[in-house]
């Protein structure tokens, strides 16, 4: 068959572009213990990270207080990666579906510094080494920014 070769190597890549990646369905990353994190700053602030993982907690802080977070509801109760729920590109402000807010998304002043912080549950038993552990949840990201 002509195009059995053909069909072979699209396979063949297909799987070679999967092992070269931790990202599994609906933004898994379960190896992953950091990401780039990125801030775009214009008319809103939209937080976005490569690799393009699930997480269950997204802070925006200053000064050691919450200006706005976002979670899995059952994030106290839950020790599981189904907790990890928020994909990104996030706006400021706007709650994706199946998370709560809290505490709502406090006006960010122009000028202002902030720091955006990024957490992931990560599986029972994973030797994935994080920025900083909190019992099974790994810290992906702390990145500053300027309102």
């Amino acid at each position: 068959m002509k195009t059995m070769p053909g069909v072979l190597s699209a396979v063949a890549l297909g799987i070679a572009n999967l092992s070269c990646t931790d990202q599994g369905p609906k933004g898994a990353c379960p190896t992953t213990s950091s990401v780039e994190a990125t801030v775009t700053v214009g008319s809103s602030v939209v937080f976005n990270w490569e690799p393009k993982c699930a997480v269950a907690l997204l802070l925006v802080e200053q000064n050691g207080g919450d200006e706005w977070g976002i979670a899995d509801p059952n994030l106290s109760n839950s020790s599981t990666e189904a907790a990890n729920k928020i994909l990104p590109p996030v706006t400021y402000g706007q709650v994706p579906s199946g998370v709560d807010e809290d505490p709502p998304a406090a006006a960010l002043v122009p000028g202002q510094s902030y720091t955006l912080v990024l957490w992931k549950v990560v599986p029972a038993g994973s030797t994935v080494q994080c920025q900083q552990n909190s019992e099974n949840a790994c810290l992906l990201a702390v990145k500053p920014f300027q309102r």
